[in-house]
């Protein structure tokens, strides 16, 4: 234990200057990751809020005309976007007019019944949107957050090498400083 507190004023510094830094670091990195958190239900609701409005367009005549032809056609363009895994229109009358799941068989099936707006799966791997069209239909939808995930991951890494590039900087030109007064 006696290594962690050196004789001699520099290494002393140099100890207390790194301590410093790490917790400088942890610090910032445990609040950047709380503000991506926070931000995550927005985030989301942003990017599937423009999907469920573009297929709502094409979605509406399908469901006015109650063409499940049309209605899976306008559901399997959604295998653009990975994040995407299951898609459903309703009709008033609760049946399904068309369906898609990007992983076929095996997934989690989307709740019966989905309230308006987004509302985020118990495990917190997925998110589900629901819109309310024309003539009583419905679109629901259903993503996988690990996109997301990934992106707030990278997103602390970079902020975390910046971080601690930043705090050995600091460290070593206040070490270099003290150094050269002596």
């Amino acid at each position: 234990m006696r290594w962690l507190w050196p004789n001699g004023i520099r290494a002393r510094m140099m100890v207390v200057l790194v301590a410093g830094a790490l917790l400088s670091l942890a610090a910032a990195s445990a609040g950047f990751l709380l503000v991506q958190q926070s931000t995550l239900k927005q985030r989301v609701r942003t990017l599937m809020e423009a999907h469920a409005q573009l297929i709502a367009v094409g979605a509406e005549s399908a469901v006015a005309f109650q063409d499940p032809v049309r209605a899976q056609d306008i559901l399997d363009h959604l295998h653009a976007n990975r994040q995407i895994q299951q898609a459903r229109i309703i009709l008033g009358n609760g049946r399904v007019l068309a369906r898609y799941a990007a992983g076929g068989a095996g997934q989690t099936p989307m709740p019966s019944s989905l309230g308006q707006g987004v509302s985020f799966a118990p495990d917190g791997q997925s998110a589900y949107f629901g819109l309310q069209l024309n003539d009583g239909g419905r679109l629901d939808m259903a993503m996988t957050l690990a996109e997301q995930q990934r992106q707030t991951r990278a997103a602390l890494m970079v902020f975390a090498v910046c971080l601690m590039a930043a705090g050995i900087a600091v460290t070593a030109g206040v070490m270099i400083h003290c150094s050269a007064r002596s």
